[in-house]
């Protein structure tokens, strides 16, 4: 057992203590407590950002000259009284008592590259049956949801970037992979994101982490490097407005032509375009580069 927290009626001292996976308990009371009954608060957090938690309850809480009642809470935050019996009381909580339910970090992790980052999540991809070929250099697409464990109110904004902190690794956590955001926080709440993983197989798995502040975007994120697998053009279709931008990093952009062609709409992948073609008025066209001539080569369009 650690005590947390020593209280003399009237005065309220604050203490801190490791209790699993970096997890930091920090228990408080009211100043200038008085009277029969005294509320406390648990809040769990992990490198200073209150963090969701497991397996606690009533019976990791042990109080000295006191009675404990009305244990309530959930995910990072927990409430409770305490009656108590004498002048003085403690409360301590053990050192097993909670479980960081989205930690992946553990003994040997110090050494890699986003350790102090507050979040992280592990991402597999099930869909990738045994029947598939392995695909190398692959750019997946990670969609997250807010409030579908991940809140995007974790995340750190610089410079008008509000994922500025977003990283992603393989499984080894240390190698770090190039990732583009196609569209965040969108009307539903969602996040689509490519991430270019070395190897996409049955048993794939990669890593995301954010929660650091002062972190600003990489230049991965915008200069293509996500699509450096022999991609010559890749168009989103999420502007709100001509042109089109190719996020390969071959410059091959399209030209809007017309007036029917209606940008901002919604799509299947964030934002799309809808295209009237009545009358050859709608459309967006690529002009022609030295990228795009395949000669007889075998070439796949994805669409």
């Amino acid at each position: 057992m650690r005590t947390l927290l020593s209280i003399a009626i009237g005065i309220m001292s604050l203490l801190t203590a490791v209790v699993e996976a970096g997890i930091l308990p920090v228990i408080t009371a009211p100043r200038g407590t008085t009277g029969s009954s005294v509320p406390i608060r648990v809040i769990f957090t992990h490198k200073g950002v209150p963090t969701l938690v497991s397996d606690f309850s009533a019976d990791d809480i042990a109080v000295s000259n006191g009675a404990l009642s009305d244990f309530s809470g959930s995910g990072s935050t927990y409430n409770f009284k305490v009656s108590p019996t004498a002048k003085e009381f403690s409360v301590s909580v053990g050192a097993d008592a909670a479980t960081n339910r989205f930690s992946i970090l553990g003994a040997g992790d110090e050494n890699i590259p986003f350790y102090t980052w507050a979040r992280q999540m592990e991402i597999s991809f099930p869909g990738h049956g045994t029947g598939y070929a392995k695909l190398k250099d692959f750019p997946v697409l990670v969609v997250f949801r807010d409030g579908h464990g991940v809140n995007f109110a974790d995340f750190n904004s610089r410079h008008g970037v509000p994922w500025a902190d977003l990283r992603f690794t393989a499984a080894d956590k240390a190698t770090v992979l190039n990732y583009e955001v196609e569209t965040w926080n969108d009307a539903d709440g969602r996040s689509w994101v490519w991430v270019q993983v070395p190897e996409l197989a049955t048993d794939t798995k990669i890593y995301a982490f954010w929660g650091k502040a002062g972190e600003a975007k990489p230049t991965y994120a915008t200069n293509g490097s996500t699509w450096k697998n022999g991609h010559v053009g890749v168009w989103h279709f999420n502007e709100d407005s001509p042109p089109t931008a190719d996020s390969s990093g071959k410059d091959n952009h399209g030209e809007n032509i017309g007036f029917g062609v209606k940008y901002g709409q919604a799509g299947k992948v964030g934002k799309g375009v809808r295209m009237t073609q009545s009358g050859g008025n709608g459309g967006v066209k690529v002009p022609d580069s030295a990228t795009l001539d395949f000669g007889d080569g075998d070439f796949t369009l994805e669409m």
